[in-house]
């Protein structure tokens, strides 16, 4: 799977046999993981395509670009379905909804769609102040809940980079679990891993947002990725200090 340009992201169809890759050159192409040959090219995108996914069915693709858009995609045919226009800010990354009615998308703002109809249905830009260009936005798996990484502004006018749940449906913001980033649900959705950029990982009670563990398995540099295993029992933690630890 050769690209001329670099690689943005990349995702895995649910049936393992395509990714599909997101390409600073406008386009985003569909791959057989079997053969390594391109299936589909995507194009419809003025500026650099910064994410790609699939809908949990693997039916659509939404991607992300530099031309404040977010397009939904015929994952068969390759046909546009749908533009996601109103944000004046680059959209970064869109994220489906555990169920795929929905489609988040964030950058400077954030905003959950109708991922059938295109339709905004909640903004959360009056709850952000900025959000962080390089958060990675996840749905709680029962998709009540998002958690994102923004930059807001304290009381006496410095900033601070927190990661904050919000309700998936209203955009209410719900808790704020400090200073960390790459926040994910465990499978059941009872507990949050998290990082700090001190190399700690932090575990949170997913409905109170009370601290479980703090200093487990410490990095000597900034964790980079947070993961749980399948049955919820571990997480796994990846630093830039080039060690991975569960």
């Amino acid at each position: 799977m050769g690209h001329k340009k670099r690689v943005n992201s990349v995702d895995w169809h649910p049936d393992g046999n395509r990714v599909v890759t997101a390409i600073e050159d406008s386009t985003t192409i569909v791959w057989d993981t079997r053969t390594g040959q391109e299936i589909l090219t995507l194009k419809g995108h003025d500026g650099d395509v910064m994410s790609a996914i699939y809908s949990p069915d693997g039916t659509m693709i939404a991607t992300a670009g530099w031309d404040q858009s977010t397009k939904i995609w015929d994952a068969k045919t390759g046909q546009q379905l749908l533009t996601l226009n109103g944000d004046k800010e680059l959209p970064m990354s869109a994220v489906y909804r555990p169920d795929g009615t929905r489609i988040l998308t964030v950058c400077r703002a954030a905003k959950i769609w109708d991922a059938t109809t295109g339709r905004e249905l909640v903004s959360l830009t009056a709850e952000i102040q900025i959000l962080i260009s390089q958060s990675f936005p996840c749905w709680s798996p029962n998709g009540d809940h998002i958690a994102i990484e923004v930059r807001s502004k304290t009381t006496n006018g410095n900033s601070i980079d927190e990661t904050k749940v919000y309700d998936g449906k209203t955009g209410k913001g719900l808790l704020t679990l400090g200073s960390v980033h790459s926040a994910t649900w465990s499978p059941d959705g009872k507990k949050i891993v998290a990082a700090n950029w001190q190399g700690q990982p932090r575990l949170f009670d997913a409905q109170t947002g009370h601290s479980l563990i703090e200093k487990a398995g410490q990095h000597i540099g900034p964790i980079s990725v947070v993961d749980w295993s399948p049955n919820g029992q571990q997480f796994l933690t990846a630093s830039v200090d080039r060690t991975t630890k569960v």
